[in-house]
């Protein structure tokens, strides 16, 4: 199997592809090493094709190229357009408005013939309005713009304790749900949603929406004024807090480096990191100073990843990884999450005190049992092993464990394997495009 390391420093340096700065792989397979570039966004190349060995010139030919995929691919948004449209849809009935998933944007009844083959949702009340994550369409592909979204009861915990920790601005980075809520609250505390789904720009005005892409910090729009209204709201006054909920398959190193990248940019940053709790010591690696709370993150969206008749049994394996004191990070009661005084913590119905570690130990959902003999906690399903002189699952092989896989962060088995090609042969298209431009240099 083929390992991955990714490097995510000096993107600017970076070929870009139409995302933005590409990631530089280095891919170890049969002892042979091979170094790319290749998209940040998209681990599977339909999605995005790019590709260019490390150490070729990236010529100007291949960057003209990739300014026209560029435009090919992602939409021409007008987002000081679409504002004024959003404000003229305000102004009329819920009867009167539109969605068009086709388009993607907004409208009147009134130009409904313009949409008379598209997939349209009619009646789009006020709250809808607010609450766009309620209209669009959740993308829930696992390799592309896999999106999940909080539940209402997430969400509120999310919230408040942004509310109990006196944060006044919050960068909702690909959370929409915590970034509605504060809209509709209308307090004191104030919220910005960088996400990658362009369609987000026909509901929030410029100084409440960026597009933008975690992976490796770039600011999809083409002016400026995104950047500047990301910049003047992180510069504003008051504490800063940064909420984030990644694709679950997204590697942990471009996305502390983005972590990292606020958190020099804002003084005494709040972070709340979404993610499953077998990532711990990968984060905690990179940031000492974030705690994995226990409170188990739902998706309403997901059928396993929340609290319904096909969730899993262990609840979600989706955590919140956060530099708040844990016991100021306050978890429901009413879900039977409790204070646990020696800790200092809230912890989970399943969480026991184990006192000869002096720890709460349970990390997935279940209640471990403390074996004398390894003087640890462990899962409940393992036994000591008087063979393998240590906790295993019962039955096991009694054989040394392998591991083919690296234990560096850095390196996951990310990209499918496939074949190298370079991008001049990637499509019929791409190579003609080529051809010409080679053709029109040559006649001057």
């Amino acid at each position: 199997m083929a390992v991955v390391k990714v490097l995510s420093k000096h993107l600017k340096d970076n070929p870009q592809c139409p995302h933005g700065p590409t990631l530089k792989f280095i891919r170890v397979q049969n002892d042979r090493k091979q170094e790319f570039f290749a998209c940040s966004a998209y681990r599977d190349r339909k999605h995005c094709p790019f590709y260019h060995a490390a150490g070729e010139t990236f010529s100007e030919t291949l960057q003209e190229v990739w300014a026209m995929e560029k435009k090919r691919m992602l939409p021409s948004i007008d987002h000081a357009a679409l504002e004024a449209r959003l404000e003229e849809v305000k102004q009329v009935s819920p009867m009167d408005r539109f969605y068009c998933h086709t388009c993607s944007q907004l409208d009147l009844a009134a130009r409904r013939a313009q949409h008379s083959s598209h997939d349209v949702q009619v009646v789009i009340s006020d709250k809808m309005l607010s609450n766009p994550s309620q209209i669009l369409k959740p993308k829930e592909g696992s390799k592309k713009e896999a999106q999940y979204l909080f539940t209402d009861s997430t969400t509120e915990v999310i919230v408040t304790n942004l509310e109990r920790a006196k944060v006044s601005r919050v960068l909702c980075l690909g959370t929409p749900r915590v970034h509605e809520n504060i809209q509709a609250t209308g307090g004191k505390m104030q919220s910005l949603l960088l996400d990658f789904d362009h369609r987000y720009h026909s509901f929030w005005p410029r100084k409440k929406f960026v597009w933008y892409n975690m992976f490796n910090r770039h600011v999809m729009a083409c002016d400026d004024k995104a950047k500047h209204a990301l910049r003047n709201f992180v510069d504003g006054e008051g504490k800063v807090a940064l909420v984030m909920d990644p694709p679950f398959g997204g590697h942990i190193h471009p996305l502390s480096a983005t972590v990292k990248h606020f958190t020099r940019h804002a003084d005494n940053l709040i972070v709340i990191w979404c993610f499953p709790y077998f990532r711990e010591r990968h984060i905690l690696e990179k940031f000492p100073r974030l705690m994995m709370m226990d409170y188990k993150v739902q998706y309403h969206n997901h059928k396993e990843f929340n609290n319904g008749s096909k969730g899993r049994k262990l609840g979600s394996p989706v955590r919140l990884f956060t530099n708040i004191k844990p016991k100021k990070f306050v978890l429901p009661r009413a879900q039977g999450y409790w204070l646990c005084k020696p800790c200092a913590k809230w912890v989970s119905p399943e969480n026991k005190h184990c006192v000869k570690c002096k720890a709460c130990t349970s990390k997935d959902g279940r209640s471990y049992i403390h074996c004398d003999k390894c003087k640890v906690c462990v899962k409940p399903q393992w036994s000591h092993c008087s063979t393998c002189e240590k906790c295993l699952p019962s039955p096991h092989s009694c054989s040394a464990l392998s591991n083919e896989q690296s234990d560096d962060e850095n390196t996951e088995p990310r990209h499918k394997r496939m074949k190298m090609i370079k991008i001049e042969t990637k499509s019929k298209s791409m190579k003609r495009s080529i051809q010409n431009m080679k053709k029109k240099k040559n006649k001057h």
